[in-house]
């Protein structure tokens, strides 16, 4: 009965043979029939498979393309499935961005993967991949937001070596710091070491006062902590109250 629909449909140019062979293999699954020995046809050259086959022995391509919305068999020359519209075509292309979208995550360039992950989702949204590669990139950008509030607090507190290494450990982790940020810390760090340089040619007073002025501008220079300790002021040989 289910032949006589299927070839009926094949004769008014309705269900081709290919479409028929998925047809029934399908209707058979589904009330528990076993079937014999018999063929699948390619939908793309016509050529009879083995019904176990997967791929055409002619041409290569997949026989039996399964819709990944869901889940229902189709012939491999459909263009959208048959029992939810989901387009077939876009397969092959949905798989390839995620594959991109991946490396770009390998590469550290989470920009490039947010836009590819978009564009899959308007064709296959409930992609599987989708939902990882989505956490990935929010994680990325939560901890992005984590150390640029580090590096803005140690520049606000004058730790500019500490804000220095932050930026090395952002931009080996991938995250992109405004220049202008690596400028104003770069610019503090060597304004420091240059006045330290400088010291040994003061005298002791001199000098004091010049590493006291250098310690309000910043405050974690390890090289300014110990000169200040060589240069203590010198103890009062009196005191008028």
């Amino acid at each position: 009965y289910v032949l006589a629909i299927a070839t009926g449909y094949d004769k008014k140019g309705k269900l081709n043979l290919s479409q028929a062979s998925v047809y029934l293999q399908n209707y058979c699954k589904y009330m528990g029939y076993k079937l014999g020995d018999s063929t699948i046809v390619c939908g793309l050259c016509g050529t009879e498979n083995p019904a176990n086959a997967t791929v055409c022995k002619k041409c290569g391509k997949q026989l039996v393309i399964t819709c990944p919305r869901c889940g229902a068999k189709n012939d491999n020359a459909t263009k959208k499935c048959t029992q939810c519209n989901f387009d077939l075509t876009k397969i092959d292309a949905v798989n390839a961005k995620i594959d991109q979208a991946k490396k770009a995550i390998g590469a550290k360039d989470y920009s490039k993967a947010s836009k590819l992950i978009e564009e899959a989702k308007i064709d296959w949204p409930n992609h599987p991949d989708i939902a990882p590669i989505e956490k990935m990139i929010r994680d990325f950008r939560n901890g992005f937001d984590a150390i640029s509030k580090s590096i803005s607090a140690a520049i606000s507190q004058k730790n500019y070596y500490k804000a220095n290494d932050l930026i090395a450990k952002a931009q080996n982790d991938g995250y992109q710091i405004s220049q202008s940020t690596i400028n104003q810390v770069s610019q503090a760090i060597s304004e420091a070491e240059n006045k330290i340089s400088q010291i040994s040619s003061m005298n002791s007073d001199q000098a004091f006062t010049a590493l006291m002025g250098l310690s309000e501008s910043i405050k974690d220079s390890s090289a300014l902590n110990d000169a200040l300790k060589k240069y203590p002021p010198k103890v009062p040989s009196q005191i008028n109250a």
